[in-house]
């Protein structure tokens, strides 16, 4: 997914890293101190992704693929109407 923000934190450090995804859904942390971080990931149209717990180590990359939900979309349709009159009334016919 394209242009979507990927956050990588840990409150204990006071780290925070964010990256965007490439135009292949590609991203990338370079030099991370080793630590215990929370992952989480945004994008427009789409649920956002926490992970917590994700342990990162000395010259160990790791791979993490990550699969976003669609957003769920509450639609509020509001009509607004004007009372009107309507001739209940049959008019006459005239005789020929």
């Amino acid at each position: 997914m394209p242009d979507a923000t990927v956050t990588l934190s840990n409150t204990e450090l006071g780290i925070t890293l964010t990256s965007k995804t490439d135009k292949d859904g590609a991203y990338q942390f370079l030099e991370v101190r080793p630590a215990t971080y929370v992952l989480t990931v945004s994008a427009a149209g789409f649920a956002n992704y926490k992970q917590s717990g994700l342990v990162l180590l000395v010259a160990t990359p790791t791979t993490n693929d990550i699969k976003m939900q669609l957003a769920s979309v509450a639609t509020t349709v509001e009509v607004i109407t004007t009372a009107q009159s309507i001739n209940t009334k049959m008019p006459r016919l005239a005789a020929p």
